[in-house]
């Protein structure tokens, strides 16, 4: 009898753990804002993502989710509205992967099968590692542009543009970001959650949509990645048909001074799990 005892509390001990555990998938948009966007939502520049979520509920207050998350993001010239950022003519797009876990702070408190807990608006900040991949498009091929080396990196080139130089390294594909975002929380029955969130990412990069610096010049390429370096760099000559004029190549390229960011929007559907009934002796 003492045997059966322990296991029916070894029963309940794990039903209460399980009530804890959530798994889900997640589904929305992926965007972004850089040097080649105008603003926050660019429809033209937004794409559907996927993701998978396993959260861990420590109680009604706190929670702790793991996420996978996959999605596209993208910019170009095309859309700007002001003229001069049109003449420039730079277009990019990216996979973007990312694993990341998050504590989650629910305002109200929420827990499910509870009137009172089944509703509650959520915060939450923690730390990512994603991978990206910028490309374009020339000539009817797909370049990965930090291979080109666009602003003169991998270069030994050693005559700085003015008072600003070009970045000697190339910039890393896969680092670490910030999750941060805000969402409602609201249970549709007694075992499926659902969540909408609006998620931004602090990343420590400019180069996102490969565009930071300056134009470097045409001997950059030379040792390096040749025409097409030189090509995928300054793309203005493409809408105009002439050269772009030397004086014309000391200017900036981008906006060094702020760093890229990224972002998932969309819905989360969770199942919690819950266990048989504890067994009584």
């Amino acid at each position: 009898m003492k045997f059966m005892y322990l296991v029916a509390m070894c029963l309940c001990t794990l039903s209460a753990l399980a009530q804890k555990w959530e798994v889900g998938t997640f589904m929305g948009t992926s965007h972004y804002n850089g040097d080649l966007s105008e603003g926050l939502f660019m429809t033209e520049t937004m794409h559907p993502a996927v993701g998978g979520v396993i959260r861990y509920n420590l109680n009604y207050k706190w929670s702790i989710r793991a996420a996978g998350y996959y999605g596209t993001i993208s910019g170009s010239d095309e859309y700007a509205t002001d003229e001069r950022r049109r003449a420039r003519n730079l277009s990019f797009f990216s996979p973007v992967s990312e694993l990341s876990v998050t504590p989650e702070f629910h305002f109200t408190g929420y827990k499910i099968r509870s009137r009172r807990y089944r509703f509650s608006p959520f915060a939450y900040a923690g730390l990512g590692i994603y991978k990206f991949t910028p490309q374009a498009e020339l000539d009817g091929v797909v370049w990965n542009l930090q291979q080109m080396g666009t602003e003169g990196q991998g270069s030994t080139y050693n005559q700085p543009l003015e008072s600003q130089g070009y970045p000697q390294r190339p910039y890393g594909l896969t680092q670490v970001c910030v999750p941060m975002g805000l969402g409602i929380k609201y249970a549709l029955g007694r075992s499926i959650n659902f969540t909408f969130e609006f998620t931004a990412r602090k990343v420590f990069t400019d180069y996102l949509d490969d565009v930071s610096h300056w134009y470097v010049p045409e001997a950059v390429y030379y040792q390096t990645t040749g025409d097409y370096g030189w090509r995928l760099m300054d793309r203005r000559s493409e809408l105009t048909g002439r050269d772009v004029p030397p004086e014309e190549l000391i200017v900036p390229r981008g906006n060094s001074t702020t760093n890229d960011w990224y972002y998932f929007t969309g819905i989360t559907l969770t199942y919690t799990f819950f266990p048989p009934t504890c067994f009584r002796f």
